[in-house]
Parts: C-alpha cells; structure tokens; sequence
C-alpha cells in the first residue's frame, strides 16, 4: 500500500490532536506526547493492528483523556491504517512515513505539520 492512501487518515488525526493539544495544554507533556506516539509507532511502524490503546495518557483531565482516546480510536479503526500495517516490511513502512514527514505532507486542515506538536516519533 502507498502513503498516499493513508495520508488523509494521518491529516485528521494531526487535526484532532492539534485542536486537543490547543484545549488542553497539559497534553504537550513529554510523557503525554511519548503514549501517542507509542500508539503510532506500534501500529504503523511495527505493522501490530491490534495494538492496544493507553488506559491513561497523563493528562489529569478526564476531557482530555477521553478527547485523546477517541481521536486515536477513529485513525485506528480507518480501514488505510490497518492496510497501511500490513503492508510490507516494518523498514518500509519507516521509509515511506519518514519520506511523508520530510515532505510536510502530514498536516492539520490549517497546514500544521505534525511535528509541529508531536515531535519527530519516526
């Protein structure tokens, strides 16, 4: 599978991270960011489909667990996200997502990348 098909996927992810990250400052803590990040990593880049989500992220705030929780709920359960997983190897997978990184083309609907607020997990 291409980047290109999951690429919309990861834009709405960034766009709900980043409208979570605006309500909720707490969530740009290290520890807060390093648990999403692990999610990301976990699935797209170790190709595990069935990867587990965090029963706490952190936050102290029930808004912003829940807020989090439901954002990486929807990006897991896009069909291009698994299909994206499990498609071939895990160095493949690294190449191609590092390469969209690069490129700015993971960004919020404003033109975000990222990075911006996730740091670089690739």
């Amino acid at each position: 599978m291409e980047i290109d098909q999951l690429i919309p996927a990861l834009n709405r992810l960034a766009t709900d991270l980043k409208a979570i990250f605006e309500k909720h400052p707490i969530c740009e803590d290290t520890d807060v960011r390093d648990r999403i990040c692990g999610v990301l990593q976990e699935t797209l880049l170790n190709g595990d489909i069935n990867t587990r989500l965090p029963g706490f992220f952190g936050t102290f705030s029930l808004l912003a667990e829940l807020r989090l929780l439901r954002a990486l709920r929807n990006f897991l359960s896009d069909p291009s996200v698994t299909a994206f997983a499990k498609s071939g190897s895990a160095e493949a997978r690294v190449e191609r997502i590092k390469r969209a990184f690069d490129a700015d083309q993971v960004v919020t609907t404003d033109g975000t990348p990222m990075t911006w607020f996730l740091g670089e997990w690739v």
